[in-house]
This record gives C-alpha cells, sequence and structure tokens, in this order.
C-alpha cells in the first residue's frame, strides 16, 4: 500500500489506509487526506467503521 500501486482509485485506496489504520496503530494516516475523496456512501461506511471501533453499538 506504501507504494501506492495497486489497480484502485483514490477512494478505495483511502478506504484501505482507514482499514488498515483502524487494525493496527502503527499504520497511521491522515484521516482528512484519507476520506477527502470519498462519496457520500463509502464515506457513512467509514463513519460507522470509527464508531465500531471505538466501541459504540450499531445504528439500526
Amino acid at each position: 500500500m506504501d507504494a501506492k500501486d495497486l489497480p484502485t482509485s483514490s477512494g478505495e485506496l483511502g478506504i484501505l489506509f482507514i482499514a488498515a489504520s483502524l487494525a493496527d496503530a502503527a499504520a497511521r494516516i491522515q484521516l482528512g487526506d484519507a476520506v477527502s475523496g470519498l462519496d457520500t456512501t463509502n464515506l457513512a461506511l467509514v463513519l460507522k467503521a470509527i464508531a465500531v471501533a471505538d466501541g459504540r453499538p450499531e445504528a439500526r
């Protein structure tokens, strides 16, 4: 991922970096940079993942 040599869009790459950061504290990212190119649907999914990672219950 560091080489950014994956066949993905910038939004998909942003989600990969965010997922890596949520899974491993050593994978630090600039959250603002990672979410700036996301569409509404993917941004909502990222926000939900962050809430779940923080231990908050999923909204129904």
